[in-house]
């Protein structure tokens, strides 16, 4: 703050902080990212001065009203310091424009060096709704003038364990529908920083309650639809959320599935797949939409994991992340069927999988242990759980020296065939069959590839 004070200093203007940092100072935690300054004259020069002080990057990010923000990296971390003119005439109009009574809380950057203590600009009370934990729109306007603060609700009253008011929730159910008008980008922000907190069933929960989920995922009226239809069963909405819970579960007791990897699994689900976006967060995502019996079924999953990338706008990379979570959890456990399955079974499922095979190991185990009876009772449990720290072992150490048994040119040149469509038909049928214990060496993938060719002529001859 002491850099703030010397730019208000030089361009002889008070600068306010406000926003959430301030609700944070005041809550007690120490704000770390993002924060918020407002001032009425000499924006663009305040800026630009701070930008230069620590060598940060400085774009505009809005002209109405004026908005200016500055990236730096401290410690290897990304710090967004955003420079505002005033919403309306002074500090007291910008303040009522904001999203939230605590959000729109200011004090003057000066106040901190100087004698007789902080002042604080409160106009709507927004002190004594951190004091109740009670999360209030600062006007009745506040959605019209951004929609994805109907989000963002849920998103900062999860984070800071407020209790988002009756008056709100109505508004919230009341214009919800407005959500439709905000870019998939903002709201795929919004809602994987819900996703990323310790409590993800509760969360979705809420946003079901306040009909927001319907819109970001409506597939899951599907679920709600089939709960209703058998209503003496578990609910497959309840057991939707039960296994984000055992997702969750599984998260912070990473060393009682994974006693001797539980590091290198944290760190491999603590990646980030693209900005706002990590594993973990997909994760729990994925936990929330696999196979439900008569709801979701083979290729519908794999359609529906698509179907969401796309109106989320999830990166490549990442949607690829979400269809292989929902596609291969259940070869996992499909696997303990099998009498004996070699190595290269295993081989072929890591090759699928890659680089994801970690994080659909901890999928199948919440998916296992959400339907299990008596959790944690049975020797079945623990069998299973040695099962996957078995397979994260086999993942480590033997699947990256494993080659597979035939290679795209390896084909072409025994059987003579050019590159291409067939190729590839060809080392599907391979993987397919290898994937189900069929072929364990390199000589019965020759025989089953010639298999194959002999069959197609005959199938061609006969056609003729």
């Amino acid at each position: 703050m002491k850099s703030i004070y010397r730019v208000s200093q030089e361009v002889e203007t008070p600068i306010y902080l406000v926003g959430g940092a301030v609700r944070d100072v005041l809550m007690g935690i120490a704000p770390e990212k993002d924060f918020d300054f407002v001032m009425k004259d000499n924006l663009v020069k305040s800026a630009r001065l701070f930008s230069r002080l620590f060598e940060g990057s400085f774009f505009p990010l809005s002209s109405d009203p004026p908005n200016y923000r500055v990236v730096l990296v401290h410690t290897n971390q990304r710090i967004e310091v955003d420079f505002s003119g005033f919403r309306g005439d002074d500090l007291g109009h910008d303040l009522t424009n904001r999203d939230f009574t605590v959000n729109a809380i200011a004090l003057e950057v000066g106040d901190l060096y100087r004698e007789g203590g902080i002042k604080l600009y409160d106009p709507l009370g927004g002190e004594q709704d951190i004091q109740t934990k009670v999360l209030r729109l600062a006007s009745p306007c506040s959605f019209d003038q951004d929609p994805l603060r109907i989000l963002r609700a849920v998103r900062i009253a999860k984070e800071r364990n407020l209790h988002i008011d009756s008056e709100t929730r109505e508004a919230i159910y009341r214009q919800r529908n407005r959500l439709d008008s905000v870019s998939a980008e903002r709201i795929r922000s919004e809602f994987f920083k819900i996703l990323s907190f310790s409590d993800a069933p509760e969360s979705l929960k809420l946003l079901d309650e306040l009909g927001l989920l319907s819109i970001l995922i409506p597939e899951t009226e599907a679920l709600k639809r089939k709960s209703l239809e058998s209503p003496g069963d578990l609910s497959r909405w309840r057991r939707s959320l039960d296994v984000v819970c055992w997702c969750e579960w599984s998260l912070v007791n990473l060393e009682k599935i994974f006693p001797h990897f539980s590091e290198y699994v944290k760190n491999h689900l603590e990646e980030e797949l693209e900005e706002g976006v990590d594993r973990k967060s997909l994760f729990k995502l994925a936990g929330f939409l696999p196979d439900r019996g008569e709801v979701f079924s083979g290729a519908d999953a794999m359609t529906m994991a698509d179907t969401i990338s796309r109106r989320l706008r999830l990166g490549k990379r990442t949607g690829r992340t979400l269809r292989k979570m929902v596609t291969y959890y259940d070869q996992v456990l499909s696997f303990r069927k099998m009498e004996k399955p070699s190595s290269r079974v295993f081989f072929q499922f890591f090759q699928n999988v890659d680089p994801e095979g970690l994080a659909v190991l901890l999928l199948a185990w919440a998916e296992y242990i959400a339907a299990a009876p008596e959790r944690f009772t049975r020797s079945e449990d623990s069998a299973i759980r040695n099962f996957l720290a078995d397979l994260v072992k086999f993942s480590v150490y033997e699947y990256p020296l494993m080659k597979p048994l035939l290679s795209g040119q390896e084909i072409i040149e025994r059987f003579g065939l050019q590159e291409g469509k067939v190729v590839g038909e060809l080392l599907n049928k391979v993987a397919h069959a290898e994937a189900q214990g069929l072929l364990a060496s390199s000589q019965e993938a020759v025989l089953f590839v010639e298999d194959l060719l002999r069959h197609k002529r005959k199938t061609i001859i006969n056609a003729q």
